[in-house]
């Protein structure tokens, strides 16, 4: 593995610098579609909702990071002032996916549905476009984001498998497929993309081997997670499209 290297006497995490370089990408592709898509005075406005989104996606993960440790939460009780910190840093430290995810998303949809955008307040047109959006922008993040992953050693396979590489793979696959159904004016992408995702995590994580992941029951957190997004956002779909037909 290769977790980290320095250049010019400074230690750069490699997790770190993935996930950078995958946000970068991300933003300037997302950028590219919203100019495309001749919504070029709105940019400044969206990224803005991504900023405030990225706080929620950093709090989500290391919170359902330390829900996992919940076990060593009595440590907190015992610790004084002077090492509080480093018992902190041991429980919610890490980070897991769909904690950011989840929390990353409701942050997102809160600012799209309340930030003004050039003064107004976007119809429900326009948030289900950038929320389509992120559908695609995600897997092409996360994409990224895994080869971290392997880069760093964590979220590691069974018998040296490379788990990360293959759940990178899926998000690559995924993040092309969502793109096609945006370039054919596909509703319901970030729905789509959810649900897909949701399947691939399940059945990935048979493949994984660290334990400090967590588990619900037979169930790792994540696949536990994975069966309510999806039971859930195809509630969402099934309505929607019912919804649509009914005004038909």
């Amino acid at each position: 593995m290769f977790p980290s290297f320095e250049i010019f006497g400074k230690t750069i995490n490699t997790y770190s610098l993935m996930a950078i370089i995958g946000a970068t990408i991300m933003a300037v592709f997302v950028c590219k579609l919203i100019k495309k898509d001749g919504r070029n005075m709105e940019i400044d406005d969206w990224f803005s909702c991504v900023l405030v989104s990225a706080l929620g996606v950093l709090a989500g993960s290391h919170l359902l990071y330390g829900i996992t440790n919940i076990s060593y939460w009595g440590a907190l009780k015992e610790a004084t002032w002077d090492n509080l910190w480093p018992v902190i840093k041991v429980i919610f430290g890490g980070s897991v996916f769909y904690g950011g995810l989840i929390v990353g998303l409701i942050t997102y949809y809160i600012m799209l549905k309340h930030k003004r955008f050039r003064g107004q307040r976007l119809e429900t047109e326009s948030v289900r476009y950038y929320l389509n959006l992120a559908g695609i922008g995600i897997p092409l993040f996360h994409g990224f984001a895994r080869i971290g992953c392997f880069l760093g050693g964590c979220c590691y396979g069974i018998d040296n498998f490379p788990v990360q590489l293959l759940e990178s793979a899926v998000e690559f696959g995924l993040f092309f497929l969502m793109f096609v159904l945006y370039r054919k004016g596909k509703k319901y992408i970030l729905e789509c993309y959810l649900m897909l995702y949701a399947v691939a995590r399940f059945f990935i994580e048979f493949l994984r081997g660290d334990q400090i992941r967590g588990f619900v029951g037979v169930l790792s957190t994540s696949q536990f997670i994975s069966v309510i997004v999806l039971a859930v956002c195809g509630f969402i779909l099934f309505r929607e499209v019912h919804m649509e037909k009914n005004k038909q």
